[in-house]
């Protein structure tokens, strides 16, 4: 994938999860991955609209960073 199309796709995922505000309901660690994973579950305010129980996988990176490795994109623009 090109640099490009990589910004591309960021630019889509910004677009999608753009929102007013949000509540983190839960977190939970993921079993069984080579790096510690934890699964956040979260519920947003999109355009007014209470989105609830989204989950995102984050990855904790070097210097206690944590990286968003995987997001229900599907559920979030289900619920618009």
């Amino acid at each position: 994938m090109t640099r490009q199309e990589v910004e591309i796709r960021m630019e889509a995922i910004s677009s999608i999860l753009r929102h007013e505000n949000y509540r983190i309901e839960r977190e939970e660690m993921v079993a069984g991955r080579d790096a510690p994973t934890t699964r956040v579950v979260v519920n947003l305010t999109i355009r007014g609209q209470r989105v609830d129980t989204i989950p995102f996988l984050v990855v904790e990176a070097s210097g206690g960073r944590w990286l968003v490795q995987k997001v229900d994109l599907q559920a979030v623009m289900a619920a618009r």
